[in-house]
């Protein structure tokens, strides 16, 4: 709210990017002044014309009101964060083997290429099997049903829950180990 005082000029409006706890972001990072002039509007939109804003990212604005022989009130400061909306992108090589010990489909994959990836989801047939964390970058399923064929894609998912596309697919059956049984009562 706009101080209600004859003199009143208007606000300036001030940015900064900060680390998620407030503090700086970088060493000797300084505002960048978003109105060249004081400014009498009670409200200011930020376009990102003075500096691109990066999803996800947390600023500071500080709104510093003016009077009309340029004397400067204290710094009022709000923190938020940039919406994070775009997806991170689908992991890559997904491969899928026969462990020899257990007999279980494992999966692997190449991580994603994004850098906000929180965790990994598992489709079997297009459904959802497992989720693991980021740094896991394989999966076991302990469920799949021998010479039954499954088709399997991964998606990456970022921090803020934006899913990315799904890896190419991959169908795969794990063999049966086990030789036929054998014929009996075979008569010619």
């Amino acid at each position: 709210t706009a101080p209600a005082s004859a003199d009143y000029e208007g606000a300036l409006v001030l940015r900064r990017r900060v680390a998620p706890d407030g503090g700086p972001f970088r060493d000797g990072e300084a505002d960048v002044q978003l109105t060249e002039q004081p400014t009498p509007e009670a409200s200011w939109l930020d376009t990102g014309e003075t500096g691109a804003l990066e999803e996800g990212a947390f600023y500071r604005y500080a709104v510093v009101a003016r009077d009309t022989s340029s004397l400067s009130a204290d710094t009022a400061s709000v923190f938020l964060q940039i919406p994070d909306l775009t997806p991170p992108e689908a992991p890559t090589d997904l491969v899928a083997l026969v462990d020899d010990a257990s007999r279980q489909t494992v999966l692997r994959w190449q991580a994603s290429a994004s850098l906000d990836v929180g965790r990994y989801i598992v489709y079997r047939d297009s459904e959802p099997l497992a989720q693991v964390p980021d740094v896991t970058l394989s999966f076991r399923d302990t469920t799949a049903l021998t010479a039954m064929r499954y088709t399997y894609s991964v998606a990456a998912v970022d921090t803020l829950a934006n899913e990315g596309a799904r890896s190419e697919p991959l169908a795969f059956a794990r063999p049966d180990p086990d030789p036929p049984r054998p014929v009996y009562n075979l008569r010619a």
